[in-house]
Formats: structure tokens, C-alpha cells, sequence
């Protein structure tokens, strides 16, 4: 009877959990309300190819602190998926406090989520 009843449930059980566990976090970073409303947050996020991280980033005020040329390269972090080649310079130390506040806090929030 048991396999009988999880063959008609089809999964709504781990579903509804899934769905219970990303509004959860969803609710945590502000983006959705406990009655499941999108904030002001959450619309900014859909702007952001509904990338979480970033929308972190765009709310924490660190972009402020940051050069055009660090914005750019902390930014390009989220939009390409290629590695610098074994010939790349080592760019150790030829940037602000600021950026390195910025990563910092992007690689905080990542493992948050994680």
C-alpha cells in the first residue's frame, strides 16, 4: 500500500519540500515576504537575471567603494565562466581596499548560500 500511495503522490511530497526550502531562503535575503510578495529587493533581483549574489552585492553599498575598473572586474566575475590561461600575470595587490572588501563580502555570501 505504501509503494501504492508514493507512486499517486508522484513526488508532490519532495516537491513541496523543495519548494518550502527555496521561499525559505528567499524570505531570509528579503526577496520574497512571509505571504510569499515580492519586495522591492526581489524586483531588483529579477533585473539582475535573478542572480541572488549579486543583488546581495548591489544592496550591501560596497559598489560605492569601488573603482569603474574594479566594478568591472568584480562584474565579470558573474558573467563568464572561462579561466585565466597558466601565461596570465599574477594581478596580486594592484587593487583598493574596497575591492577587496567587495570579494570578500561576494564570497561570504556565497558560501551562505551554499
Amino acid at each position: 500500500m505504501e509503494k501504492i500511495n508514493k507512486v499517486l503522490d508522484g513526488g508532490v511530497t519532495d516537491k513541496e519540500h523543495e519548494y518550502n526550502t527555496r521561499n525559505s531562503v528567499l524570505i531570509e535575503y528579503k526577496i520574497i515576504d512571509a505571504d510569499l510578495n515580492m519586495l522591492f529587493k526581489g524586483k531588483v533581483a529579477t533585473k539582475a537575471n535573478n542572480d541572488l549574489i549579486l543583488t546581495e552585492f548591489f544592496f550591501s553599498g560596497l559598489i560605492n567603494e569601488l573603482t569603474d575598473c574594479e566594478l568591472l572586474a568584480l562584474l565579470s566575475v558573474f558573467n563568464t565562466r572561462e579561466k585565466a590561461g597558466k601565461g596570465a600575470q599574477d594581478c596580486s595587490k594592484k587593487y583598493s581596499d574596497g575591492f577587496a572588501k567587495a570579494i570578500d563580502f561576494v564570497y561570504s555570501e556565497m558560501e551562505k548560500l551554499m
